[in-house]
């Protein structure tokens, strides 16, 4: 009996917090619920309002975003293993680069420390997550640029392109008068771009243009953008 009651109080509790819903409360449970109300109330007195820093929802919607493309990603391995040998070698290298944008060099297990190389971990490690314009949990890829080796390695997140139609990659210098340049067709699967200077503040986007890729050197149709960024 006294779980019950327990349960009850902690259900008013979240009732009063708004996490539970008020439908079919009962007399007795709508007076717990204001008792908590009451209390909460006091809470509420002593903490001023705070305005959130400045691209805090954006940090969010990208930080969810790169966890969603990484967790697609291994499902598209598993999917695959059975069947493509090569796409178990192009798993481990995107699992790889992920820990390495997301961990200091000193945090990794020592045999994937052993893999960078001295001149990768020298340079600025940037990246960005390229999300669709209109759902920013929707990613099209991650790029990862190491500035001391000129490279941009993509990860693709398993976005298709319409029936028909074809995705592509572009990159703009930090500006808004920067000509976007493409990069290629999105690839299928991992790959490292060479000779790629980019630094923050630059954008990285896909566009969705007819087979083979723009007919004029210019994005057809933007869908998806990402910001540079350090990464650490």
């Amino acid at each position: 009996m006294a779980r019950r009651d327990d349960e009850r109080d902690l259900d008013a509790a979240e009732r009063a917090l708004g996490t539970l819903s008020l439908d079919g409360e009962g007399a007795g449970e709508a007076r717990l619920r204001e008792r908590w109300e009451m209390r909460f109330a006091a809470l509420g007195e002593v903490i001023p309002p705070v305005t959130p820093p400045a691209g805090l929802y954006r940090g969010i919607c990208e930080k969810i975003a790169r966890d969603s493309a990484m967790a697609d990603l291994a499902a598209e391995r598993r999917r695959r293993r059975g069947w493509q040998s090569g796409a178990v070698f192009m798993g481990a290298v995107a699992a790889a680069l992920t820990l390495f944008i997301a961990l200091p060099r000193e945090m990794l297990p020592e045999d994937l420390r052993r893999m960078v190389s001295p001149a990768t971990t020298r340079g600025q490690m940037l990246v960005a997550t390229v999300t669709h314009d209109d759902n920013p949990l929707l990613a099209g890829m991650v790029i990862h640029v190491d500035t001391e080796a000129g490279t941009a390695t993509i990860v693709p997140t398993l976005v298709t392109a319409p029936d028909g139609r074809a995705y592509e990659v572009w990159h703009s210098a930090a500006g808004e008068d920067a000509k976007p340049i493409s990069l290629g067709l999105l690839p299928a699967e991992p790959v490292i771009l060479r000779a790629i200077s980019a630094g923050p503040g630059d954008v990285f986007a896909i566009s969705e243009e007819p087979p083979g890729g723009s007919p004029d050197g210019s994005p057809t149709t933007p869908l998806f953008h990402g910001t540079v960024v350090a990464a650490r």
